[in-house]
């Protein structure tokens, strides 16, 4: 468990230099000039909301008394559950978005590791296929992710569990994103079913790579940037040695 979780964690730091070695700069150019303006428009869209909807939950109290500590804590809830909704979205848009791209990076590093493998190479075909399977694994992440989140949610109103229930909502989310991370190199192995098979069995090599990519993010415009291709490059080479 902690080693599946440390590989999965630790395999980003040498995904920075894969870049150069599986010459895969034009595809991180792109993907992350994609994932960031992506990025930009969910963050942008969240903190305008944020304030809209502060203003509408401190209209519910009508007592000058403590008036300033619930606006301050108001602003604070909402942002977090405004923040926790933007990863939920950059995750999902991003990856289905950005599939074609995360899919021949992937593909470039397992026909260069592994000989017994034919490259494929871009094809429009091939692109909307990536796209449709994006979907597929994003419909079914995403409902899957807004269930337990829900369960965890509920969970968190006893007192007992409240200390718990913000580590159970990240490790959850880590857990999709490194899925999603994962099924670029999957999906040419697997189908749907399979790849959930391959994650659940290393369910705690997809959280490691998910608690990075999440990391990753909460860095201003590089992690927007970056996240998308290092998940691939970390997941593709630990999930390359699971297939083996």
């Amino acid at each position: 468990m902690i080693r599946d979780f440390v590989q999965g964690f630790t395999a980003y730091f040498s995904a920075i230099g894969d870049i150069g070695k599986y010459k895969l700069w034009k595809y991180v150019i792109m993907s992350g000039l994609v994932s960031l303006s992506i990025g930009t428009l969910i963050v942008k869209g969240c903190l305008s909301l944020s304030y809209r909807l502060a203003d509408w939950l401190v209209g519910f109290y009508k007592w000058d008394f403590g008036k300033s500590i619930i606006d301050t804590a108001s602003d604070y809830i909402v942002a977090a559950l405004l923040i926790s909704i933007a990863l939920l979205l950059f995750k999902y848009v991003v990856m289905v978005v950005v599939s074609p791209f995360m899919s021949l990076i992937s593909e470039a590093i397992e026909s260069k590791d592994n000989q017994e493998y034919a490259k494929q190479g871009f094809t429009l075909s091939g692109a909307i296929s990536d796209i449709i399977r994006g979907l597929r694994i994003a419909t079914r992440n995403l409902s899957r992710e807004l269930f337990f989140t829900l369960v965890i949610i509920i969970i968190g109103l006893f007192p007992l569990t409240t200390i718990v229930a913000p580590v159970l909502l990240f490790s959850v989310q880590a857990y999709y994103a490194g899925f999603g991370n994962m099924d670029y190199l999957l999906e040419r192995h697997y189908r749907v079913a399979g790849s959930a098979r391959f994650v659940r069995d290393n369910r705690w090599l997809a959280i490691g790579n998910g608690v990075a990519f999440l990391l990753l993010l909460m860095i201003p415009v590089v992690g927007m940037f970056m996240a998308p291709t290092l998940g691939t490059i970390a997941a593709t080479k630990t999930g390359m040695r699971r297939l083996s």
